[in-house]
């Protein structure tokens, strides 16, 4: 995101742009309230989403509502970074492409517990459901209700994210077999990042599951060794 993104009302993070004060300089409004200066390049590279506060509030919120060794915490804190910041990886799929955080949870790791609970050890992941592009929303703040979003999230195992994620969720034919992705990793042992790169590499379907991985991992369909 260059310099040139950097105009009245745009949005980086928890900040923006209310005002234009010089050619390295703008005026920003934070989603706390508050108005600060900021340097249009720290802007431009993710180097300042908000007016400061987010650090404040992240740790005050963990304190409080004791999630410090909580999953929950570093759940939420991957939720916000991939939405709300540029520096994040994860964040050309996320907040570039528009996709946004209700009040309720993107205030606090304690709006995703309220709304969910505790994250089962058997679905480890935050799902986008049933919209796999929608927000990621609660249904039930007052942002929510005025924008008129429902809650679209849950808990979800890993399978059940691979199988949401729309035009990653690959269907291959091979051996006689049309499967899911997922469905082959099952059969296969080999992962679904492997397979979904073999897959854009352009291999055959059926060398895409029976090749070996690098702990020899693969499908072997009957009658082979």
């Amino acid at each position: 995101m260059g310099r040139n993104a950097v105009v009245p009302n745009a949005k980086f993070g928890r900040l923006q742009v209310l005002a234009k004060l010089s050619t390295t300089r703008v005026q920003c409004r934070c989603e706390c309230g508050k108005i600060t200066t900021v340097q249009v390049d720290n802007l431009a590279t993710g180097n300042s989403i908000s007016c400061g506060c987010y650090r404040g509030i992240s740790n005050k919120a963990r304190a409080k509502h004791g999630l410090a060794n909580n999953p929950i915490y570093s759940t939420w804190v991957g939720m916000v970074g991939r939405c709300c910041s540029p520096k994040d990886r994860y964040y050309v799929h996320y907040g570039a492409v528009g996709v946004k955080i209700c009040k309720r949870l993107r205030e606090s790791p304690s709006g995703l517990m309220k709304t969910l609970g505790p994250r089962p050890n058997d679905r480890p992941t935050l799902d986008r459901y049933p919209v796999h592009n929608g927000n990621y929303t609660c249904g039930g703040c007052a942002e929510c209700r005025r924008n008129g979003w429902k809650k679209n999230i849950r808990w979800a195992s890993h399978r059940e994210q691979m199988l949401n994620r729309g035009s990653t969720n690959r269907v291959l034919s091979a051996f006689g077999r049309t499967l899911a992705l997922s469905q082959w990793r099952d059969l296969s042992g080999i992962g679904w990042m492997t397979l979904y790169g073999r897959i854009r590499a352009g291999w055959e379907p059926e060398r895409v599951v029976s090749t070996p991985d690098q702990n020899g991992n693969c499908f072997r369909p009957s009658g082979r060794g």
